[in-house]
C-alpha cells in the first residue's frame, strides 16, 4: 500500500503490480514511485539524481518531481525503455505445456513406407521458466529427481571457439561432444536423467549463444506422462524447452504478449496517477503559490516541471479567487440515499432477484425513500448487483469457447516451424536418429499424416476420448523392428498384404475422422473406428508384436464392451481404449479397476487436443502450479 504524506490519500497495490512495477522502473526510483511513505520531509532526494529548479530541496514534491520528470521526458532514454519493455530476457516468466504422443494406426508399416496416424495425447508436459539475479542456470526435473545447476560464466566458456551459425537447424556435435565432456555424460550413456539435461544445456546454448552475456534462469518441468513409455515424453520435453527459451530470446512473440502489454501499461498508469497525487500535494501548491508571489508566470513555474502547465494556472486561478491553497470543494447535489438505505435496497433485490427496478422504487418509497427506477438501478450496481436479460441461446458454444482460447494462445505458422525445428535437435541428442514424429505432434497437436518421410498435419479433426493403460512392461523397439523385418522378408506374399492391410486402415480412419468434422459424429462413425481398432491389432499379432499382458488389456475392456489396441512398438508397453460419447461413467470406472487389478497403470484422457500452448497461471491446475512453483 502506498501512501502519499500531504493528502493522506491511499493508494492501493496489488503484490503482482508492485512486482510488475519493480520490475520496470528504475531502482533509483523504487522510494519515490513504490515506497513514498518511507520518506519524510527531512530527508533529501538521492544525491545521484539532479536537482532541477529552486525551491525546497527536500520536500517530497520535489522528489516526486525527479520521478515525475522521468517518467514524462520524452527526450529520456529510461522512459522509452520502460515503455518499450527492452530486455535481455524478453520474458521474466512463462509456463509452456506439450502433449504427448500415440500412434493412432500404422505401427511398423510406417518403416515400410506405408501411411501412419500419429495423434496427441492430452497428458502434458508442463515447463516454466524463470529469469533470476543469481548468476546460474538451473534445471528442476522432479519427476526423475533431478536438480542441477550451473554459473553462466562456466557455461559461457563453451561457446568460446563456437563459429556455428544460430540459425542452423543441423546438430552441432562439436557441441554435444563439449557437454558430454562438461557434465561427465559418457558416449553411450542414454539414461532419461542424462539425455534431459544434455538436451537442455544444447538448445540453452545454441538459442543465446549471439547474447554477450547467458541469461541466469530457471527452468522446472514437470509430466503427466509416464517416462520411457513410448508416449513422446521426450519429445514434449524438448518441445517446451525450445518454445520456452525462443520466447524468452524473443526470437518468437508471445501470444500473452497482449495481456502483457496491458499490464505494463496498468502499472504505468497507477504509476502517474500516484504521481501526479504526489505533484498536486499541499507542499507542491504552497510551493507553486509561492513562486507566483514571486513574480514567476505559469508558463515559467511550468518549465520548472513542477506539475503539468494546465494544473499549474488552475491551482493559482483556484488562489486567486479563494485566496486559499486548498483544492475546491467537488460541485454537486448531496447523495440523495444513505447506506443504510441502500443496504434495505439491497435487501429487496436479493429476496426475488427476477424483481425489476420499477417495482424495486415502489417497494423503497414505502419505506420511506422517494427515487427513481434508474436511480434504483445505479445504487444496486454500486454494490455488484447487474441487471441482465436471460439469454435464450448462448452466443458461445462451449467449443467455440475452447477454441478461441487455444488460438490466443497459439504461435503463428512460422514460429511453430522453429519450434519444431528446435525441439527436433533435441530429439537427435535423446535419440540419435528419430523420424520427427514425436515433436511435430508435440508442436502441431492434433492428428499428423505420416508417410514417406513427410509429415503433414490434418486440419479440423475431432476429440475422441480414451483410456490410456500401461502395462509396464519393457520392451526394446530396435528388436521389435528388426523382428518385423525378419518376418516379412521370410514370407513376403503374406505379409506384404498384412503390411498393404495396415496401409488402409490407416487412410480409411483418416477418412472417417474428416467425416466426423464435416458431419458430425454419430453411432456409425464411432462403429468403424472400432472396427478399424479390432483388426489393426490382429495384424499387430501376425507381425509378431503382440504381448500376453497387451491380449489381457483387450480382454478386460472388451468384457465392458469397449477395444482396445497396442500403441508405439508393441511387445508390452501401453494400449488405448476408444471411449464412446454416450460411455457411462460406471462402465469407465469398472474398467479402470479391473485394469488396476491386474497391475496396470490406466488414465482416462482424450486424444487430438492442442499441440504447444503458452499458459497464464490461473489457467494451470492448482497441483502443477504448485509443483512448478516449489522449485
Amino acid at each position: 500500500m502506498a501512501r502519499t504524506h500531504a493528502t493522506g490519500r491511499r493508494t492501493r497495490w496489488s503484490c503482482t503490480q508492485r512486482a510488475e512495477a519493480a520490475a520496470i522502473i528504475p531502482a533509483q526510483y523504487h522510494n519515490a514511485i513504490l515506497k513514498p511513505s518511507v520518506f519524510t520531509s527531512h530527508q533529501v532526494w538521492p544525491p545521484s539524481l539532479p536537482v532541477r529548479g529552486g525551491g525546497p530541496r527536500r520536500s517530497i514534491a520535489r522528489r516526486g518531481n525527479e520521478a515525475f520528470h522521468w517518467l514524462f521526458d520524452d527526450r529520456g532514454t529510461e522512459r522509452r525503455a520502460l515503455i518499450a519493455g527492452h530486455s535481455k530476457m524478453h520474458a521474466k516468466e512463462c509456463f509452456v505445456s506439450a502433449p504427448g504422443k500415440s500412434i493412432l494406426h500404422g505401427e511398423h508399416a510406417v518403416v515400410h513406407g506405408k501411411v501412419a496416424l500419429a495423434v496427441s495425447l492430452n497428458l502434458r508436459t508442463y515447463l516454466r521458466l524463470q529469469s533470476t539475479s543469481s548468476g546460474e542456470v538451473r534445471i528442476n526435473l522432479p519427476n526423475i529427481d533431478t536438480f542441477l545447476s550451473w554459473d553462466v560464466t562456466t557455461v559461457k566458456s563453451l561457446l568460446s571457439d563456437w563459429k556455428g551459425d544460430c540459425s542452423s537447424s543441423e546438430l552441432d556435435l562439436n557441441l554435444v561432444k563439449k557437454l558430454r565432456e562438461f557434465t561427465t555424460i559418457t558416449e553411450g550413456s542414454t539414461d532419461t536423467r542424462s539425455m534431459a539435461v544434455l538436451a537442455f544445456l544444447y538448445i540453452y546454448l545454441r538459442v543465446f549463444a549471439d547474447a554477450e552475456v547467458l541469461p541466469s534462469l530457471s527452468v522446472c518441468v514437470w509430466s503427466e506422462l509416464p517416462t520411457g513409455a513410448g508416449l513422446g515424453s521426450s519429445a514434449a520435453f524438448s518441445v517446451c524447452l525450445s518454445a520456452a527459451l525462443l520466447s524468452a530470446r524473443g526470437t518468437i512473440s508471445s501470444p500473452l504478449s497482449q495481456q502483457q502489454t496491458t499490464a505494463r501499461r496498468l502499472v504505468l498508469g497507477i504509476t502517474v496517477s500516484l504521481l501526479l497525487t504526489m505533484v498536486i500535494s499541499k507542499e507542491t501548491r504552497a510551493v507553486i503559490i509561492a513562486l507566483h508571489k514571486n513574480g514567476l508566470t505559469g508558463k515559467s513555474i511550468a518549465a520548472r516541471k513542477i506539475a503539468p502547465q494546465s494544473t499549474i494556472y488552475r491551482i493559482i486561478k483556484n488562489f486567486k479567487e479563494r485566496g486559499s491553497i486548498v483544492a475546491k470543494k467537488a460541485p454537486g447535489r448531496p447523495r440523495k440515499t444513505s447506506k443504510r438505505q441502500d443496504h434495505l435496497l439491497k435487501v429487496f433485490q436479493l429476496r426475488d432477484r427476477a424483481t425489476s427496478s420499477a417495482e424495486l422504487a415502489q417497494e423503497w418509497q414505502q419505506a420511506g425513500v422517494s427515487a427513481s427506477a434508474r436511480t434504483v438501478r445505479r445504487r444496486l450496481l454500486e454494490q455488484g448487483l447487474v441487471s441482465r436479460r436471460a439469454a435464450k441461446k448462448p452466443l458461445l458454444s462451449r467449443k467455440n469457447i475452447r477454441d478461441r482460447l487455444i488460438f490466443c494462445k497459439r504461435w503463428n505458422e512460422a514460429e511453430l516451424e522453429l519450434i519444431n525445428k528446435w525441439a527436433f535437435q533435441g530429439e537427435k541428442i535423446i535419440h540419435g536418429n528419430p523420424s520427427g514424429v514425436d515433436n511435430a505432434v508435440g508442436t502441431w497437436g492434433g492428428v499428423l499424416r505420416y508417410h514417406a518421410g513427410k509429415i503433414t498435419p490434418l486440419s479440423r479433426v475431432p476429440t475422441l476420448r480414451i483410456l490410456l493403460t500401461n502395462t509396464k512392461v519393457p520392451r526394446s523397439t530396435k528388436v521389435l523392428v528388426s523382428g518385423v523385418k525378419d518376418k516379412i522378408n521370410k514370407y513376403p506374399s503374406i505379409m506384404t498384404p498384412v503390411l498393404e492391410s495396415v496401409d488402409a486402415i490407416s487412410e480409411t480412419c483418416e477418412h472417417t475422422l474428416a467425416e466426423m468434422v464435416t458431419e458430425g459424429a454419430s453411432a456409425k462413425h464411432y462403429n468403424i473406428l472400432e472396427d478399424l481398432i479390432d483388426i489393426n491389432q490382429h495384424h499387430l499379432n501376425v507381425m509378431g508384436v503382440g504381448h500376453s499382458s497387451l491380449d489381457t488389456l483387450c480382454r478386460v475392456t472388451l468384457a465392458h464392451g469397449l477395444h482396445s489396441k497396442l500403441t508405439g512398438a508393441g511387445g508390452g508397453g501401453c494400449g488405448i481404449t476408444l471411449l464412446r460419447p454416450e460411455t457411462e461413467p460406471s462402465v469407465v470406472r469398472a474398467a479402470v479397476q479391473d485394469l488396476k487389478e491386474v497391475g496396470f497403470d490406466c488414465w482416462e484422457t482424450s486424444l487430438g487436443g492442442p499441440g504447444v500452448l503458452l499458459h497464464s497461471p490461473d489457467s494451470i491446475t492448482q497441483d502443477t502450479l504448485s509443483i512448478l512453483t516449489s522449485y
